[in-house]
């Protein structure tokens, strides 16, 4: 009985997938060690982590956005926290860990792929993903943008499955994900919150699936609301600080352009 498992898992196809997953998986670690870009923001990010294992220190914000004081949640210093304990401070390992993401990543890709096409869709997806010279140097940067294109990934695989073979609950790991997405990095994640509410407004969800949603989007929020109220309002005042700013407008204005020319040369 489990050798016929073994025989169904193991078939030529699904080794061609890990081959693909294992290269991928190489090339995005290979000489890490002796090309990973170590700055000023990475430097910060051990520094946290480095009074989280030794002082206790624990913490309700995240890196500085593009925002002059105005930080993203926590979630990307406790998802590397355990890999700077594992690796003795050593960054290269984390690095490791979130190069091994994008490569989880890549493996959604190719299950999108196989459901909107079929396997070999999927094959060509993980294939453009997995050799991409662009995507296998981003996929090795050691810093809090990088968990987001796991996270961007999954919120459309979930879309994909709402409208092939709907459940309650991928509504609310959606919702989760976009909030755990603007731990990660806001300039691209914020833009997340309209695409899910115009798809939530499209498949209209129950009210109670939609209300709990919600919640499970508020809850990735609780750390920066709790910094904010022990730090007299800090988070709230810096936003209204930047609002009318030059600089944030242009920056917006940037974004919004990017996405439009990206827009039209996938379309």
């Amino acid at each position: 009985m489990l050798t016929k498992k073994l025989r169904l898992l193991f078939t030529p196809w699904n080794l061609l997938i890990l081959i693909i997953l294992l290269l991928a998986f190489v090339l995005r670690i290979y000489r890490i060690e002796s090309l990973l870009d170590f700055h000023y923001d990475q430097g910060r990010d051990a520094l946290v982590l480095w009074d989280l294992w030794h002082k206790g220190k624990l913490f309700l914000i995240g890196p500085v956005t593009g925002l002059e004081g105005v930080f993203l949640g926590p979630f990307y210093y406790y998802l590397i926290a355990p890999f700077y304990l594992i690796g003795q401070g050593n960054p290269v390992i984390p690095s490791m860990f979130l190069s091994l993401l994008t490569v989880i990543a890549l493996y959604i890709l190719y299950l999108i792929g196989k459901e909107i096409g079929g396997k070999s869709t999927g094959l060509i997806a993980l294939v453009i993903g997995s050799f991409s010279n662009s995507l296998i140097f981003s996929n090795r940067w050691l810093s809090n943008p990088t968990p987001i294109f796991l996270t961007s990934i999954l919120i459309f695989y979930l879309m994909v499955l709402i409208i092939k073979r709907p459940k309650y609950f991928y509504w609310y790991l959606i919702y989760f994900l976009a909030g755990v997405s603007l731990h990660f990095e806001m300039a691209s994640a914020v833009f997340y919150l309209p695409i899910i509410l115009i798809f939530t407004l499209w498949k209209k969800p129950k009210l109670k699936i939609f209300l709990i949603s919600s919640l499970f989007l508020f809850l990735t929020f609780v750390p920066q609301i709790m910094f904010n109220f022990k730090h007299d309002n800090i988070l709230v005042k810096n936003i209204l600080n930047q609002v009318g700013k030059n600089t944030t407008e242009l920056n917006i204005e940037k974004r919004i352009k990017e996405i439009w020319i990206t827009t039209k040369l996938i379309f």
